[in-house]
This record gives C-alpha cells, structure tokens and sequence, in this order.
C-alpha cells in the first residue's frame, strides 16, 4: 500500500509540474487505478488465441476474447459515459503488436449540463507499466466539438510498451481555466498489452503486401488497437470509402459503440517523445 502511495504521488507530482496546477481528473485517475489494481491480483493473465474470423468482410463478427486483463470498477466499470468513452471492448482489455500504439475516444468538449460545469479544453494521457511506474504522461488541447481524438504514443529509442506486459492508460479532462470544478465522466481508464506473435503469426505478417492486408491479420487474431487504428487510416486515406466507413462502423457496433460511429474522426495527435526514460530503461 506504501508503495502505491508513493507512485500515485509521484504520478501527481509530475503532472503538477507539467501543468503548474493539480487537475482533479488525474486525482481521480489514481483511484480508479488502485480499484483496477485490486481487482488485477486476482484475474488470470490468459490470452485466448483462437480467432473469431478469416476475412475483412468479417469485420463486423469482431468479438474481443476474454484476454485476462484486470478490470476497473469505478464508474460502474464502464469504458466511459456520453461526454467521453474509449473505443475499446467492454471488456477494457485489449492488445496490439506497437511499441507505441494509436489510442481512441471520443470527447464532447460541451455537454448537455447544468451551467457550473466549464467545457472540457485540456485532456492529459497518463501510462502506469505492471510495476505501478508512471512511464509516460503528456497533455494534449481537446478539440473544440464533439469528435473522436485519435493519440499515437511517441516513437522514442526505449519502447513505450515493453513486450509481454500490460499497461493502464488513464485519460482526465479537465478545463484549464476552472481545474477544480468537477465535470461529468472526467477520467477514463483501460488495460493495453504489447501481445508477443507466435513465429508463425510473424511469418504470416512478414509476407503482408498492402494496408488491406494488414488490417485483415489483425483482425483475424483479434489485435484490437492495430485493427482500429489501421482502419481509420484507410478512412483517412479516403474519406468517401463507403466500404471502409461500413468497416468503421461495424467494427464499433461489434463492441457496442455504434452510436458512435458516424461522428467526425480526427487525424492523429503525435507527440515527439516525454517519456520518463528513468522508469522504462
């Protein structure tokens, strides 16, 4: 219990510099990392391998498999609400094969809500590895309407992610102007592990010639934030594709977003490297 004092400390600790105030959407953060981690101890770690489908046209068959990660609690243990929700499995447990990985949620910055809340217009994305170490924080400017943010972790020479292992993502938002009023839904959180392929799986990814292909592996073994973000890329490619935006689409009713799916998708956020190097050598 000290021990998880003192990194949520240093965690706070750090943002408060990056910041120059406390923001109580990562305050909030903390506890529901402690919840998680409660949790955690006594959930396996086994990641099904069978895949659900064979082919892009099954993309809206996409069914996450129980992956063993630890589940969080707060918040009714839910990926998010109306203003703010991650666009991963119910579950909140998910893989990719990236040393730094795309993210997505969806954020609106002005929700329906009684006028002592301020809009959203800072959110802060924060990374704790398995040992409780905070191993990357930035602070990105929210949009200013309703949209999907897409956040690719930096490229650095020390991989964000370490091969084998599962990290919790927290995402807080907060107004700058207004850090200690308390706004609807401020903190999102979720598991993300760097899945390790089999030789086989590597010797089938090795012989991959297009993006349309790539996209068909990861989804036919279920590599949720490679898929997505591979995906959305296409789309970006070319915007009026009305077969990769039924994709989209499909691959978000496959984990009950639907609803979101028709709202604006922007292009990724990337941030150079701010890293903490001395926590991930």
């Amino acid at each position: 219990m000290l021990k998880q004092k003192v990194a949520h400390k240093t965690i706070a600790h750090k943002i408060v510099t990056l910041l120059g105030l406390i923001t109580w959407g990562i305050i909030i953060a903390d506890s529901l990392f402690l919840a998680g981690k409660a949790q955690s101890e006594n959930q396996p770690n086994a990641i099904a391998e069978e895949a659900s489908y064979q082919s892009i046209e099954s993309v809206n068959n996409f069914e996450p498999p129980e992956r063993g990660a630890p589940s969080r609690t707060a918040d009714g243990g839910s990926r998010g609400c109306g203003q703010m929700t991650l666009l991963i499995p119910a579950d909140q447990g998910a893989t990719t094969i990236s040393e730094n990985p795309t993210l997505f949620w969806y954020l609106n910055p002005t929700p329906d809500a009684p006028t002592k809340y301020r809009p959203i217009n800072k959110l802060a994305v924060v990374l704790i590895n398995d040992q409780e170490e905070e191993v990357y924080t930035e602070m990105i400017d929210a949009p200013s309407q309703a949209s999907i943010i897409s956040f690719q972790l930096p490229k650095s020479q020390s991989p964000v992610l370490e091969a084998g292992k599962w990290y919790n993502i927290f995402i807080g938002a907060y107004n700058q102007e207004n850090p200690n009023i308390y706004e609807p839904c401020s903190s999102l959180s979720a598991w993300i592990k760097r899945q390790v392929l089999t030789n086989e799986q590597q010797q089938q990814l090795n012989i991959v010639s297009s993006d349309e292909e790539r996209l068909q592996f990861y989804i036919q073994h279920e590599i949720w934030y490679d898929a997505l973000a591979t995906l959305a890329e296409l789309i970006g490619q070319n915007p009026h594709n009305s077969t990769r935006n039924n994709q989209w689409i499909q691959m978000l009713e496959s984990i009950e977003l639907g609803g979101l799916a028709n709202q604006p998708l922007l292009k990724p956020t990337q941030i150079v490297s701010n890293i903490d190097q001395t926590s991930n050598p």
